[in-house]
Order: structure tokens, then C-alpha cells, then sequence
């Protein structure tokens, strides 16, 4: 049922970002969705990262709160940190590459959750 609840709550946020594209993650127990805004530069809307058991969502409602304390795209990678509510704790780090060689490009990184662990990840953008 979490997962159900899950997937209906990360179609509601890709439904808020339709000027833009966002990122979806996925790895060995993890499910990311970044939806990013349609302007210039690297501009997230939000975050709901399920990964360890728990669920990390910028939606208090669906578990615990976090906010997008930076966010930065350079070269072939984009660095997205969150911290609590009072951007006094770090508590994740998504960190994200791609590279192409005459194809589309392939997307993997790392989601890191300060003290819970750290899961490799490929995403995709849509």
C-alpha cells in the first residue's frame, strides 16, 4: 500500500512540473523523483526520495520533511543537497552524471542519506 500511495503522490508531482522535466532514480530498495521547474538553470520543485525503508519527501505529509538547500548543475553533473526543515542538518545528498557517446545519454550517481548509508543509482529524465 506505501508504494501505491508512492507512485500516485510522484505522478502528482511530475504533474507540477510540466514547463519542465524532472529526475527519476531508481537503485537496489531506492525510488527518487526530482521534478524540476521549466527555467533557467537547475531549479527543483521538490523531492520524494523512498530509500532504507523510509520515505524523505519536500510534502511533510508523506514522510520526513526535507527542503532543496542547494541545488547546482555543472559540466556533466548535478549536485542536489537537503537538509531539514531549518537547513540546519544535511540529511541527503543526490548526486548525479551522464555521459553520451553517439546515443542518448546514460544517467547513474549516488544517493547518500547521512547515516543510513549510500545507494548506487541510474536515472532517467522525463
Amino acid at each position: 500500500m506505501k508504494r501505491f500511495l508512492l507512485a500516485i503522490l510522484m505522478a502528482g508531482l511530475a504533474s507540477a512540473a510540466t514547463a519542465g522535466e524532472g529526475y527519476i532514480c531508481e537503485g537496489d530498495g531506492v525510488n527518487i523523483h526530482v521534478p524540476l521547474g521549466g527555467s533557467i538553470g537547475l531549479a527543483p520543485l521538490g523531492v520524494v526520495i523512498d530509500a532504507g525503508g523510509e520515505v524523505y519527501a519536500t510534502d511533510a505529509s508523506l514522510g520526513t520533511p526535507i527542503v532543496v538547500s542547494q541545488a547546482m548543475a555543472e559540466g556533466n553533473k548535478v549536485m542536489i543537497d537537503f537538509t531539514d526543515v531549518d537547513y540546519a542538518t544535511l540529511i541527503a545528498k543526490i548526486r548525479i552524471f551522464w555521459a553520451e557517446e553517439e546515443s542518448d545519454p546514460v544517467y547513474g550517481g549516488v544517493l547518500s542519506i547521512v547515516g543510513k548509508g549510500a545507494w548506487a543509482i541510474t536515472c532517467g529524465v522525463g
